[in-house]
């Protein structure tokens, strides 16, 4: 079986082309410091930061009949990539050279290319789950990371806390014609329940944070207060 990749939700396969060798698995290449000390022997490493990628370039065999000019449109810009090597997740990428096809074979029956992706270092699943839990409900992350989730609380209003371990986020004086909040704890920021209005500023503490593992999520509502119906949307993060 070829190896392929998706990108934009358009499978390599699709567009008659396939991949040279296996499918690749990426890792992040952690980003580093070397610091030398006076009167210490070696040298002092500091990381910094999120894991980074190398730009990555993978070998294309086409067939020579495809739509040259079409698959040129497809490989540029921004998008989502999986590849075939692990199907289940995707990564932010961006497509950065000018895709080239020459001629390997008599008669022109196939040609080969390059395509060169940038991507996040953090891989998400294709499809996040999403669902409604109550306060002290055990979640499991299973990612390699610490997860940020989306936090949807419905017809919510007044003022309410929403913990996880020692993190603690208060959301204060919520007018209830605002219709609720939408917690994203990966960007740190408060949305109406529409997502048309910041509101941030109605909001103080931590962003509530899933380490790896299990954990307990926990709403508390105040005097006269309510956190309605709440929805989690996962993101769990794989390196």
């Amino acid at each position: 079986m070829f190896s392929y990749f998706v990108f934009n939700g358009v499978n390599s396969r699709d567009m008659g082309i396939y991949l040279q060798g296996p499918a690749p698995i990426m890792r992040g290449k952690e980003r580093v410091i070397q610091q030398t000390v006076l009167g210490r022997a070696g040298a002092l490493t500091l990381t910094e930061g999120d894991d980074v990628y190398e730009p990555y370039t993978q070998q294309l065999v086409l067939r020579a009949h495809e739509p040259v000019n079409s698959i040129s449109a497809w490989l540029r810009g921004d998008g989502q990539v999986t590849f075939s090597g692990e199907p289940e997740l995707v990564q932010e990428a961006r497509v950065i050279n000018q895709t080239q096809f020459k001629r390997i074979s008599p008669h022109l029956k196939w040609w080969e290319g390059t395509v060169q992706f940038l991507c996040q270092p953090l891989k998400a699943l294709r499809h996040e789950p999403e669902y409604m839990i109550a306060s002290g409900d055990t979640l499991t992350n299973l990612g390699d990371v610490a997860e940020k989730p989306i936090l949807t609380f419905a017809g919510a209003y007044g003022t309410f806390l929403v913990s996880v371990g020692t993190q603690t986020l208060a959301i204060t004086n919520l007018p209830a014609e605002k219709g609720g909040v939408v917690v994203d704890c990966g960007a740190n920021m408060v949305l109406s329940y529409d997502k048309t209005e910041l509101l941030t500023n109605l909001s103080a503490g931590d962003f509530p944070v899933l380490p790896r593992g299990r954990s307990s999520l926990s709403f508390t509502a105040g005097a006269n207060s309510s956190c309605g119906t709440v929805t989690i949307g996962r993101r769990q993060r794989w390196l």
